[in-house]
């Protein structure tokens, strides 16, 4: 969020008023805001890139939640949640998660969290053309080798995953904060980005 956005969010809390865009009256509101984030707000309101008032303002009572990896038995739950509600919207009654689709599910580390874990679903509920969903169904970056284990790769494809890998694990050593990912893989934010983008890296 921009700091001019959250000096608007912060006028809104504080005096109970907005205006709409291109309108001239104020609008009174009586709301209960609940927050949600991935990020380090204490280091990004130390780095000046959160306003501290609106952080105390919105920080009365907070919850935290672990990530999924410090959470396994939490990750078969959801997935199969998921796999429920997008067989309804693709009308595949149908469809199962394979052992082996299991054990993948519950072996990756999960970076992106819950939003990761729908967007792979939702894809694997796509791509499947049978009754069992294969791990092939599922994102390369959820069903990628054993980092450790190259063998029967060629290097194109070696070079990509380690690309992958290394990406992922600089985003998420600093929250998904890319300026400071580029800062430390030593390459501009843009062609982060666009690394991003071109090696289907989600929920980061």
């Amino acid at each position: 969020m921009s700091l001019n956005m959250q000096t608007r969010l912060l006028r809104v809390l504080q005096e109970g008023v907005y205006c709409r865009v291109g309108g001239s009256k104020n609008i009174h509101v009586d709301v209960r805001v609940i927050s949600a984030t991935n990020r380090n707000i204490e280091k990004e309101v130390e780095n000046k890139e959160f306003r501290e008032d609106l952080y105390y303002r919105l920080n009365v009572v907070q919850i935290k939640i672990p990530s999924l990896i410090k959470r396994r038995t939490d990750i078969l739950l959801l997935g199969n949640y998921f796999l429920e509600q997008f067989k309804k919207e693709q009308a595949r009654p149908e469809l199962q998660f394979s052992q082996k689709t299991l054990n993948v599910l519950k072996s990756y580390s999960w970076p992106g969290n819950i939003r990761e874990l729908k967007n792979a679903v939702e894809r694997a509920v796509i791509m499947c053309d049978g009754p069992l969903i294969s791990p092939e169904d599922l994102p390369f970056a959820v069903n990628r080798k054993d980092p450790e284990s190259f063998q029967e790769q060629d290097l194109k494809r070696a070079v990509l995953q380690f690309k992958k890998q290394l990406v992922i694990q600089t985003l998420e050593s600093v929250q998904g904060n890319r300026t400071h990912a580029a800062k430390i893989l030593k390459i501009q934010r843009t062609y982060l980005s666009r690394l991003i983008t071109d090696l289907e890296i989600i929920g980061i």
